[in-house]
């Protein structure tokens, strides 16, 4: 099986940061996506990053930000060292107005950055204090870690142009309401949901939401949402000893055997094999 290929979804709850050095290649599992932006920078050596099937390189002092539930994996070349931060906007909503926070994140998805000696102090230093106050329990270190990623995505904003390099891929903008329908999903992938209850929901006709939806996603309605509870029901199989059954209610599915045939029909292998090849591995 070409693990490689393979989508699972990765919901991002509040803040993931990680600033790592590795002696030695890392390889992901396979392609995954999030709820939430992914700011990713290589400090020493180099990676390569596909976002949405479209490769990129990314050497030391090089920085890029990937949008919310864009299918993306990375390569490595040899050892590296990385500062990756993972977080939604919705976050900072308490802090910044909606207006504001547009203006924040205008345009910080289509560029590879490249920075000097001075800029990578100062996104080093933003990064690491993200990771340090996000896994702190000291009084505000939570508003300390927004702030930090405010001043982040600030620096990225005001970057000048010769830090800048339009990326390969024309970036498409996803309309509010495709995002709005597709964080619906998300939130309610465990209960009966139908593409009738979607469009009641979304205020759509069936064709126009069908050609947005998979314009947006590459996939129609079920697929996406097939894809949803797989990845979910991956995690429980890989992380619980619940049984077929229960994982199956809890995901979505009809029943054990509906499970079973979705889930080999994405990942190419029937449930309870995958769970014994990750028992098998441990």
């Amino acid at each position: 099986m070409d693990i490689k290929r393979k989508i699972y979804y990765d919901p991002i709850d509040y803040i993931y940061a990680s600033c790592r050095e590795y002696k030695e290649p890392k390889y992901m599992i396979g392609q995954h996506y999030h709820n939430a932006y992914e700011v990713y920078f290589v400090g020493k050596g180099k990676k390569r990053l596909f976002i949405n099937n479209v490769p990129y390189v990314l050497e030391a002092g090089e920085l890029i930000v990937i949008s919310p539930y864009a299918v993306h994996y990375t390569e490595d070349t040899g050892p590296f060292s990385n500062c990756v931060v993972c977080f939604s906007n919705k976050l900072l909503r308490p802090f910044l107005s909606e207006d504001e926070l547009a203006a924040l994140f205008r345009g910080v998805n289509e560029y590879k950055f490249k920075f000097d000696e001075e800029m990578i102090r100062l996104i080093e230093i933003c990064m690491r204090e993200i990771e340090r106050h996000t896994y702190n329990d000291e009084i505000l270190s939570d508003k300390l870690a927004f702030t930090y990623i405010i001043q982040l995505i600030n620096l990225l904003r005001t970057a000048p142009a010769q830090c800048r390099e339009h990326l390969k891929q024309e970036r498409y903008f996803v309309r509010p309401d495709i995002i709005n329908s597709i964080e619906y999903m998300h939130e309610r992938y465990m209960t009966d949901i139908s593409l009738k209850d979607m469009l009641e929901y979304i205020h759509m006709s069936k064709s126009r939401f069908s050609e947005l939806f998979k314009e947006a996603t590459q996939m129609t309605f079920l697929q996406y949402l097939n894809l949803i509870r797989s990845s979910h029901a991956g995690k429980m199989l890989r992380r619980t000893k619940l049984s077929l059954p229960e994982i199956a209610d809890r995901n979505g599915f009809s029943s054990p055997a509906h499970m079973s045939r979705v889930f080999k029909e994405i990942y190419g292998i029937s449930p309870s094999k995958y769970r014994s090849s990750f028992v098998a591995g441990t």
